[in-house]
This record gives C-alpha cells, structure tokens and sequence, in this order.
C-alpha cells in the first residue's frame, strides 16, 4: 500500500509540469513545421513580391497565462500595403488568378494537433516513474 501511495505522490507532483513541458514540445514542433510550409509555399516569381518571403516572421508567446507562436508576415511594401495583406490576396487569389494556398496547407498540418499532444502526454505520463 505504500509504495501505491509513493507512486501517486511522485506522479502529483510530476504530472503537471511534464505536461506543461509536452504540450509545449509538440506546440513548438507544429509552429516550426506551418512557419516552413508558409516559408516554402511563398510566392516569389515577379518583382513585386520577391521579398515577401524575407518578410514572414515567427514570434514566440509565452506571458504565462498564453503560450504559442504567431507567425505573420511583418512590415510595409513601398506603397504603404502590409505585407501579411498581400500574402493573404496571394493566398486566396482574385477573378483572374488562382491563389496560391500557401497559407492554407500551412494551416492545415494544425488538422489533429489536440490527438498528438493526447498521444505525446500519455508516453511521457507513461515514462514517469
């Protein structure tokens, strides 16, 4: 019986900061992985949009109540047009033009990040000793 009441005292005090760690682990890997696909999937064929690749950043958020990556493309073309409004216009295209859905396949790799943190929590729950 005691050594059934040292394993549950041992994963109480365990149990919150390893899945604090895990889901940080995974959340960090998933933003690697949409910043590159964005990163790849940006358009660069003519001259008005050859920077725009240089352009798209990814911040790290962590203020202790929230925790994440914002991944945006920052600043201002020449003629004052944010470049995250013309990334998005390039995305989803116009009448003439089909959009490049470089952000939407980016976006889409998130599609099931809640079962791989699940999946990611129950091995290192499971490593605990």
């Amino acid at each position: 019986m005691n050594v059934l009441i040292d394993y549950l005292q041992r994963l109480e005090s365990n149990l919150g900061p390893t899945i604090k760690r895990v889901t940080k682990q995974v959340l960090d890997e998933e933003s690697l992985t949409v910043f590159n696909t964005m990163k790849n999937g940006t358009p660069v064929s003519n001259k008005e949009h050859v920077h725009l690749v240089d352009t798209l950043k990814m911040v790290k958020i962590d203020d202790g109540r929230k925790y994440g990556h914002k991944i945006d493309y920052d600043g201002y073309n020449e003629e004052g047009t944010p470049y995250s409004l013309i990334a998005r216009s390039l995305n989803k295209g116009n009448a003439t033009r089909a959009g490049t859905k470089h952000i939407d396949r980016a976006v889409h790799k998130l599609k099931g990040i809640d079962d791989r943190i699940n999946d990611r929590v129950i091995e290192a729950i499971d490593k605990l000793e």
